[in-house]
């Protein structure tokens, strides 16, 4: 860029005049000149730019910096915040379990002092509705009734309390092989003598002859007791109610479905808490939604599985309760079914 133009001595092989060949080197010393003024120029711009660059990119850095420092110090106070939150949180949920636990003590202790009082006002209507007692037809009639809601309300006391120790550590389940079939056909034969004026029947055509699973019997009784009650309650008068027993995988499955009203699909994942029942249902039935509470409890201890289909396809009424149990082997002696 900065060598030197030398005037030439000969162009093309041929002499030229002086004035000729200064012209020429005079021409190009000149663009030659021009072009060195053009590249300083290109490099001070370069430079320049190069410059603001460097500039820019520090004053960036410098911005990222301080938003990075900024950020730090919202995270960390954000994490303090979700910290101070979360052991809030831990401390009212601790408190909501003494509570909850206070409130079952509390429940269990009263509904189970209700029982002794309750015991006596039994006793005493009971004598009051034999013939120990001389009383008005009319006064009797009354104490008839009274005697008969009693009853309804102990039972109510025993399966709350019933309920509870379920829920508690003191409940246990023995299981041993039972028999299916045999369970079915027995409760179905001692719960035809609760349908009342309904007129209703049992169809059960089971295609095996047995089927042992392994359940504590008196609990596994109650649970399907528990079921056909339920499905008399709520099956149409002159109805069939439907029991089924199969096998499943490494489990025996007892199903009972009644033809009545369709369970609404938004209550079918409730109907097992405890006092749940369907709005629709609470003017039309009695009862106190601990029936199906128990029903969850006692297969679940176990180790099965219960649940509820509503409607019974292909039909748009119905409800199937079912509930499995595991398999167990059949017993070696030929003892009758229990």
């Amino acid at each position: 860029m900065d060598e030197a133009v030398n005037p030439p001595t000969e162009m093309s092989g041929q002499s030229c005049t002086n004035r000729t060949c200064r012209a020429v080197w005079e021409s190009l010393v000149k663009k030659h000149e021009a072009r060195q003024r053009q590249l300083q120029v290109e490099i001070l711009s370069r430079r320049e730019e190069n410059e603001a660059m460097v500039a820019e990119n520090l004053r960036q850095n410098e911005a990222l910096r301080e938003l990075n420092t900024e950020l730090d110090g919202k995270v960390q106070e954000r994490t303090c915040e979700l910290l101070a939150s979360k052991e809030a949180l831990q401390a009212q949920n601790r408190k909501m379990a003494e509570l909850g636990d206070a409130k079952e003590a509390l429940m269990h202790m009263v509904v189970h002092d209700m029982k002794n009082p309750l015991t006596a006002v039994m006793g005493t209507l009971g004598l009051c509705r034999g013939n120990r007692v001389s009383l008005p037809p009319e006064i009797k009639e009354l104490l008839v009734g009274a005697h008969v809601q009693s009853v309804k309300l102990l039972c109510m006391v025993d399966e709350i309390l019933t309920i509870s120790r379920m829920q508690s550590k003191e409940f246990e389940v023995h299981p041993e092989p039972m028999d299916m079939i045999g369970l079915v056909q027995q409760s179905m034969s001692m719960m035809s003598l609760t349908t009342g004026g309904k007129k209703i029947s049992f169809r059960f055509e089971p295609a095996l002859t047995d089927l042992w699973v392994s359940g504590d019997y008196p609990t596994i009784e109650r649970t399907l007791n528990n079921l056909l009650n339920n499905a008399i309650k709520y099956a149409p008068a002159d109805s069939e109610i439907w029991l089924e027993v199969s096998r499943q995988e490494g489990a025996g499955r007892i199903g009972v479905t009644n033809w009545g009203d369709p369970i609404p699909r938004d209550s079918q994942d409730k109907i097992f808490d405890q006092f749940y029942r369907v709005k629709a249902d609470i003017a039309k039935y009695a009862g106190t939604g601990l029936g199906l509470t128990f029903c969850r409890l006692a297969i679940q201890a176990h180790g099965g599985t219960i649940g509820v289909e509503s409607p019974v396809l292909p039909r748009e009424n119905g409800a199937c309760f079912f509930f499995t149990l595991p398999l167990a082997a059949k017993p070696d002696l030929d003892s009758p079914a229990r």
